[in-house]
């Protein structure tokens, strides 16, 4: 995990009861996503993935520099991995129960949330990276915010926490209406965007936090095993 990353976030080590949304515009916002799934583990907790573009393996060498081996996490069940990617390419072909009949008038994703209940009651974080892809495959803005529905009940009704990765585009009326919702949902907000001055070696690029209300924008600077926060105006490449 990267150190201090929660300080600056407002959380504690053990999450509870959380629903953490992050946004990212012309940048990788998995650096969030591999620090939440790290953090959560060494602390005893347990965390299933959901992988809606990348794979395992992708997780596992991003996750191995900051000190965590996810088979060792699996071999203990404290880590599962569902690949949602398999099944969102299989929904091309038809031969997926999950995707299959997306163009189907009145079409949910119920078989994805009987897919993510069946996880919930073992493990205290779900994270699922990242649900726009939904979007690229026809699903609807109002199906998506069904779902972000039913895993914000979940929160309140079982006590487990959310980590939810979207991107943002806000030139798609679709995409935004997806960020609204996931916004409106979320005790925690997170958008990383790159810099609006172009690329800086100093500076990798901007991290504005939402929470209770309250909003907090800071640069940051990204290397393989940490991340360095400072305030917006402290780098002499980005004044």
């Amino acid at each position: 995990m990267y150190s201090n990353l929660n300080y600056y976030l407002g959380l504690s080590e053990s999450l509870q009861c959380e629903f953490i949304t992050i946004a990212d515009s012309n940048i990788d916002g998995n650096f969030l996503v591999h620090h939440f799934i790290s953090s959560v583990l060494k602390n005893g907790g347990k965390v299933c993935l959901f992988g809606f573009v990348q794979t395992l393996t992708h997780y596992s060498n991003a996750c191995q520099k900051l000190g965590v081996n996810l088979q060792t996490y699996t071999d203990k069940g404290s880590f599962a991995f569902v690949d949602i990617l398999k099944s969102i390419c299989d929904s091309f072909l038809e031969s997926d129960t999950l995707f299959y009949d997306i163009s189907f008038p009145g079409y949910s994703l119920k078989g994805l949330w009987e897919v993510i209940q069946k996880n919930i009651l073992s493990r205290s974080l779900l994270i699922l990276d990242d649900i726009t892809s939904l979007v690229n495959i026809g699903v609807s803005a109002q199906v998506v915010a069904d779902l972000l529905h039913y895993c914000k009940v979940a929160t309140h009704k079982q006590c487990v926490s959310f980590v939810i990765l979207g991107h943002c585009n806000e030139d798609d009326v679709v995409y935004s209406r997806v960020q609204a919702f996931m916004k409106s949902y979320s005790t925690l907000a997170v958008h990383v965007s790159s810099l609006k001055t172009g690329y800086s070696s100093d500076v990798s690029g901007e991290i504005v936090i939402y929470k209770k209300k309250k909003t907090n924008r800071m640069h940051f600077k990204l290397a393989d095993k940490d991340v360095k926060l400072f305030p917006v105006g402290t780098c002499p490449a980005v004044l």
